[in-house]
């Protein structure tokens, strides 16, 4: 990881030398190296994955400190109940329905339990969580600077594309003014014929590279 960091440090450098050389007409066409790198990361589905293993287990190690803390379970019930027994008849006495009685029941715990020791499970198991937290955190930190180093990588290709380009329209359009100069002189009875055909053969080789560039 450390290696894909130097790489990535090395091809910023470079890609800031391929901002200067470039002009400000043609820097204003070229997206920015930051933006390039920014949107190369928010747009993977990797770093979604990275990031969502990253707060599960996040989640998996609060849940684990959570046992340090005391537990309090609280429950209640109501409802009412039909009872037909010797305790019951005693107090109904003689009569049709002589036994039965409809009651209202209702019952209520609270229970505070907190952990004295329990062997260093706990403890344990918040170890092991934050292992896994940093593991995720390292996955995570590697698939963005891999994903940087690719966004970098293509980024200079586009520029040094781009800057072929240029130089390669640039040539063009120096021959053509250097050929219709010689054709101008030629005319007028200066000049050479032999001038003029070399002038258009490293033309014609201009205009070959320019179109190679566009592939």
């Amino acid at each position: 990881m450390k290696a894909a960091c130097l790489r990535v440090l090395a091809l910023v450098l470079a890609a800031s030398a391929a901002d200067l050389a470039l002009g400000p007409a043609a820097m204003a066409a070229v997206q920015t190296l930051q933006d390039a790198v920014r949107g190369a990361i928010l747009r993977n589905p990797k770093i979604g994955i990275a990031t969502g293993n990253r707060e599960a287990t996040d989640e998996g190690l609060r849940q684990a400190r959570s046992l340090y803390l005391p537990q309090l379970d609280v429950a209640f019930g109501y409802g009412r109940e039909h009872s037909n027994d010797l305790s019951t008849r005693r107090r109904q006495g003689a009569g049709v329905n002589a036994g039965s009685v409809n009651l209202d029941r209702g019952e209520g715990t609270v229970t505070l339990v907190q952990r004295v020791f329990d062997g260093f499970e706990t403890s344990n198991e918040v170890a092991r969580h934050g292992h896994l937290v940093e593991a995720a955190a390292r996955r995570a930190h590697e698939t963005a600077e891999f994903l940087a180093l690719d966004a970098v990588e293509t980024y200079l290709d586009v520029a040094r594309q781009r800057e072929l380009r240029r130089l390669a329209e640039e040539n063009v359009r120096t021959h053509q003014d250097m050929l219709q100069s010689l054709r101008l002189r030629l005319a007028g009875g200066g000049g050479s014929a032999a001038d003029v055909a070399q002038t258009e053969a490293r033309l014609a080789r201009a205009r070959a590279n320019l179109a190679q560039t566009h592939n």
